[in-house]
């Protein structure tokens, strides 16, 4: 599903009406992670039909656990025996660039690029709670802080006056 719902954007398709279905008739929590690597794929649709997926933190904790293991979820000799052509396809869509991507990192960058997620995002950190566990809850301290637009400064490069 992840792979058609990218084909159709490359081809400049609107896919929100397909969204929002999945949203509403979606029963399988696998959508999430299809929704998730959409994102990445394309991250304006995080302010648009995709918004839906930054209001959940655990997202953002779950997807950075699954791309510290996503080369382990390609068996490359298993893909072996319908063929080298099939095993290549399997390899380069496991490993594709925007599945190799945090949807954090990419959540901060559209945070940092539009004023009205990163408004949402500042009401939301204040309303998620932390977990009881010490070491957990220190995780997601340092992932709410990421989230938090104010946390980041511009910053002149002494060398060539460019801002970042």
């Amino acid at each position: 599903m992840e792979r058609w719902l990218t084909l159709r954007l490359d081809t400049g398709e609107d896919i929100t009406a397909d969204i929002e279905r999945i949203f509403r008739e979606g029963n399988s929590v696998a959508l999430v992670s299809v929704l998730v690597n959409v994102a990445k794929y394309r991250p304006a649709l995080l302010t648009g039909p995709l918004t839906a997926l930054i209001t959940f933190p655990n997202l953002f904790y779950w997807d950075n656990g699954r791309v510290k293991q996503l080369a382990d979820n390609f068996i490359g000799w298993s893909w072996l025996q319908s063929g080298k052509a099939v095993s290549d396809f399997a390899r380069d869509w496991t490993l594709a660039p925007h599945r190799q991507q945090k949807f954090l990192d990419i959540v901060v960058e559209v945070l940092l690029a539009d004023d009205d997620v990163a408004r949402r995002l500042q009401a939301l950190l204040t309303t998620w709670a932390l977990p009881e566990d010490p070491k957990n809850s220190l995780e997601f301290r340092v992932l709410f802080a990421k989230l938090d637009r104010t946390n980041y400064l511009p910053v002149t490069d002494p060398a060539t006056g460019a801002k970042t």
